[in-house]
């Protein structure tokens, strides 16, 4: 049954509030078994439409849904989705005391819940209309399209424009097919093409994405709710800020069996990008037949600690596992981005990236049929770094290495604690001559490279502790470390294991304490009557500096400055005979990013 709008009061004026309208038509179509609400040509004013089982929205060429200016008519999922930075929820513990509430409800022009048979189809438009800096209150919302707990989802042919949030969330979605969207969310900081927070069974094609932030991105926010079985083909996809094609960081569930193929990617900060951050799986993933252009760093795959979901495992989850995955035909133009304006301080630097903290799991990487054309310039010194810090950013940035490694030690390929990587018939080409290895790789057990060629480098290979190393049927030198550069290395990996001690016993601190802290300024400090001891938490500072109690120092974080970052951190404070007054001490450029501090007795 198909019902048209306009039977419902609708007017087209672009002015007029036709949240009502849509909501009668909906109502009638379920009242009806089913059906599609028919949206004419012209613009629709509205609020959040709720679609229903079996309801489908279709909207003509030339219709436009215009997102309210009116915040109060956006209604939000009763779901929500789980992620929330576990420092806010040390400041408001009470967004911990009941997960099946998801913080975070999603607002959105178009929603359905817990809905199956559902969707949007036809050649009109969706559009936000929120952009940075030209928009009425309320410019954070709404996402353009959330569907949460739904199944048989059809999204298709639709235009959409200028979200507040998200263009597309999917939370737990089943057997969905988005075909055919063209998105431009480039005025929308955190304008997401396409996102999933798990889901089975996805089909995603012939989509033309402009993002403000990631294209596709795929995310896991709840232990129950993985993303598997998802194949997203002929796409065309440009990201603006960050990655084509992002699975994680946030990873408090399973990924499995994801292909991606026959995909253009431009112009973006990265190509395919995946960020395993807690103790959780990537398996069995193929990304073949892709061609990316102006892309600073084609491959970014990364093994780290991050904790991002309600449901995470701690202030600091354990690694998990990456494995079985496969690229295949692809080839990549590199670029460099930090200058371009608007781009932001934590642009990475041009080069791929295979790495894994040393007690993650990273595992069967292949790359075949590979061609490389990376920008050279790289200096001697730089080929011979040998004092990079490990990714042990925990709290306060994303899980990146643009901000600890600078300029990377390869051309193209730096790698980093894995075990069985392979590289089959690739090409590395440099604009201008380098002063670098095409590859360097630390700690990398059973790595093979063969049919690898490289032009305008130093040589092919740098490596150190790399066990079972087969080079066959490639040219360009192997080069070891000289006795400086492993004593250098060997000084930047105690100073990784110290600071990654510290970064342990804080967390482990923060997961023990329990009950309602005392709530107070960190600026102005905290006075505590004698004979009470307990844990000072910091939710978010960023510096060095020491904790006094009546001007005695009692503890001091000094990272160095490599390993500067926005972060938690906690000390125990013992019992005094006498009032104290705790405080924080400013050694250095120290940041209070809040106004919390938190004391809790023991």
């Amino acid at each position: 049954m198909k019902i048209n709008l306009l039977d419902f009061g609708a007017v087209a004026d672009g002015i007029t509030d036709n949240t009502a309208a849509f909501e009668q038509a909906v109502a009638a179509c379920v009242k009806a078994g089913g059906g599609t609400v028919f949206v004419p040509a012209g613009q629709y004013v509205s609020g959040t439409i709720e679609l229903k089982s079996n309801v489908f929205l279709e909207l003509e060429a030339g219709a436009e849904i215009l997102a309210s200016y009116d915040f109060s008519l956006f209604k939000p999922t009763r779901r929500g989705c789980a992620w929330i930075a576990r420092s806010a929820a040390l400041v408001n513990p009470n967004l911990m005391n009941d997960p099946a509430s998801r913080v975070n409800p999603c607002k959105a022009l178009i929603m359905a819940e817990d809905a199956h048979h559902v969707g949007v189809f036809g050649h009109g438009t969706l559009d936000g209309r929120r952009e940075s800096g030209k928009t009425p209150a309320g410019a954070g919302m709404p996402y353009l399209v959330v569907f949460s707990n739904c199944t048989d989802v059809f999204l298709e042919d639709v235009t959409m424009t200028r979200p507040g949030s998200f263009t597309n969330y999917l939370l737990n979605c089943k057997k969905v097919t988005i075909r055919g969207l063209h998105i431009d969310s480039t005025g929308t900081a955190c304008g997401d093409g396409i996102d999933f927070d798990g889901g089975q069974d996805v089909t995603i094609s012939d989509c033309i994405i402009d993002a403000g932030d990631d294209g596709i991105g795929l995310k896991t926010l709840t232990p129950q709710e993985p993303c598997e079985r998802f194949t997203i083909t002929n796409c065309n996809i440009r990201s603006k800020f960050w990655g084509c094609i992002r699975i994680g960081p946030e990873t408090a569930a399973d990924y499995r069996f994801i292909t991606v193929s026959n995909c253009v990617f431009h112009d973006s900060n990265d190509g395919i990008k995946l960020q395993l951050c807690e103790d959780k799986v990537f398996e069995d993933f193929v990304f073949s037949n892709i061609t990316m252009d102006r892309v600073t760093r084609p491959f970014f795959i990364t093994n780290t600690h991050y904790p991002f979901s309600i449901y995470s495992n701690g202030s600091r989850p354990a690694c998990g596992a990456m494995r079985r995955i496969l690229f295949n035909n692809v080839s990549a133009v590199l670029t460099e981005r930090r200058h371009l304006e608007g781009v932001g301080p934590h642009t990475p630097y041009s080069g791929c990236l295979l790495y894994s903290l040393p007690d993650g799991v990273m595992e069967d990487v292949t790359f075949s049929h590979i061609r490389l054309a990376c920008l050279g310039g790289g200096t001697v010194e730089d080929g011979q770094k040998t004092d990079q810090p490990d990714l042990l950013d925990y709290v306060g940035f994303y899980p990146e290495s643009c901000l600890q490694f600078g300029t990377p030690p390869a051309a193209a390929f730096t790698l980093r604690n894995a075990k069985n990587i392979r590289f089959n018939d690739v090409s590395v080409t440099c604009e201008q001559a380098d002063g670098r290895c095409a590859f360097a790789a630390d700690n990398v057990t059973d790595l093979a490279l063969e049919q690898v060629r490289v032009q305008n480098v130093s040589g092919l290979l740098r490596h150190h502790l790399c066990e079972n190393l087969s080079v066959q049927n490639s040219r360009g030198d192997l080069v070891t470390f000289n006795e400086r550069q492993e004593a250098a290395y060997d000084d930047a990996k105690a100073k990784s294991a110290q600071m990654d001690q510290t970064i342990d016993e804080i967390t482990r601190l923060i997961d023990s304490v329990s009950g309602t802290p005392v709530t107070f300024d960190a600026r102005k400090g905290l006075t505590l009557d004698p004979a009470t001891a307990g844990v000072l938490v910091l939710p978010m500072i960023d510096g060095c500096f020491a904790v006094t109690a009546n001007k005695q120092p009692i503890a001091r974080y000094a990272p160095l400055p490599e390993y500067r970052c926005k972060t938690m951190f906690a000390c125990h404070v013992p019992c005094f005979d006498q009032p104290v007054t705790l405080a924080i001490d400013q050694e250095q450029d120290v940041t209070v990013e809040t106004v919390h501090g938190m004391f809790y007795q023991a």
